[in-house]
């Protein structure tokens, strides 16, 4: 994995598991525990939510210790430095860390020092956004420990690459999903309406 993204066999498992995340919401924590094993050990994360499609991910992770999503999802989560530059360009767009926070803003917060040194300095990586509209925000990353940024960051970038197009497919088709749901409950409440 050092230099390339990922085989063509990984995509299409990847691939595989991001369209069936879709039918069971659980499946995105799979989808994510298979990136980080393909990718070397990038720490990889899916969060956000998609108000129409009832879709709330929050934050959900591989390869991150459980203290440190729930002490994220408590505070940091707040204080993340790497948010506001991450929101700040269009979906679909592979964006690195740096380009979100440099790492000399970076190192001199609370969030780097008290969230991402601890965890062996995954202070590397980046992600995209999948949607950002009025009425849903997803987006997906993964962090890189700087020791390995030289060796992992350029592929997983590429990877970030191949994979948002099918997580944007696998997001419309739930919205659409959704929405069909939705349509069917209320003409089954007409028509039991219109009987009583």
């Amino acid at each position: 994995m050092p230099d390339d993204p990922i085989s063509l066999a990984d995509h299409a498992h990847l691939t595989r598991l991001i369209y069936a995340a879709v039918f069971d919401q659980n499946g995105w924590q799979s989808f994510l525990e298979e990136l980080t094993r393909v990718t070397g050990g990038v720490r990889t994360h899916l969060f956000g939510y998609d108000i129409p499609a009832g879709l709330s991910l929050g934050l959900t992770a591989a390869g991150y210790e459980p203290g440190y999503i729930e002490s994220y999802n408590r505070y940091y989560g707040e204080i993340n430095s790497w948010a506001p530059g991450f929101a700040a360009h269009k979906a679909g767009i592979v964006i690195p860390s740096q380009r979100m926070c440099s790492k000399q803003t970076l190192f001199g917060t609370e969030f780097y020092n008290d969230w991402v040194r601890p965890q062996e300095d995954v202070a590397a990586g980046g992600g995209a956004l999948i949607f950002k509209d009025a009425t849903r925000m997803i987006a997906f990353g993964g962090n890189i420990r700087l020791k390995d940024e030289e060796k992992l960051e350029a592929a997983w970038l590429q990877t970030v690459g191949l994979i948002t197009p099918h997580l944007q497919q696998a997001f419309e088709i739930n919205r659409v999903l959704a929405g069909q749901s939705l349509e069917k409950d209320l003409l089954l409440d007409g028509t039991v309406t219109g009987n009583a």
